[in-house]
């Protein structure tokens, strides 16, 4: 997969975790103008929730080898400098752990999309997660939500608007 299908691919996984909410737009390759610059952003999605707009940057990167902390670092300041709500950072290898803890400590959600309708455990920080269910629907990959606190926690996106819950509840307000 090209590293632009790979992008678009990430896009159309995202449009179904915010089916149903308002407004709705989602644009690819996007060039974004701040005052300290021009940015390129890999996709932005925008939409109304409770009479509120929200702006969410995503970024998305088909790489072998794991996503370190200064590729989140990247991403927030593009969250900065182009005033949007939260980012979203996908990838299709595993993050390393200074990665997944900045992410989480700046509301930043991290997704690894694996190949689907596979057995294959993932290795995450060493650790063999093998109890995910991979299974989607002939899709070639499967959504994998990463955060960390205290340890490291994954869920799969199979089903619809888990990102965006995750956006509105109190607990992740921005």
């Amino acid at each position: 997969m090209t590293p632009t299908k790979f992008e678009e691919y990430s896009l159309q996984l995202l449009r179904e975790q915010f089916y149903g909410a308002e407004n709705l737009k989602i644009e690819h390759n996007v060039i974004e103008k701040a005052i300290d610059g021009n940015y390129q952003i890999d996709g932005i999605i925008t939409f109304t929730q409770g009479g509120f707009n929200f702006k969410i940057l995503v970024e998305c990167k088909h790489y072998r080898s794991s996503i370190s902390r200064e590729k989140i670092t990247v991403l927030y300041d593009k969250l900065r400098a182009l005033n949007a709500h939260k980012g979203i950072f996908i990838s299709s290898s595993n993050y390393q752990k200074g990665a997944i803890q900045y992410a989480t400590e700046h509301k930043i959600s991290l997704v690894q999309l694996v190949p689907a309708n596979t057995n294959k455990p993932l290795l995450r920080l060493n650790k063999i997660v093998n109890h995910i269910s991979f299974y989607n629907n002939g899709e070639p990959y499967i959504g994998v939500l990463q955060s960390f606190d205290t340890s490291l926690h994954i869920e799969t996106l199979q089903s619809p608007n888990k990102i965006l819950n995750q956006i509105i509840t109190k607990e992740n307000s921005f």
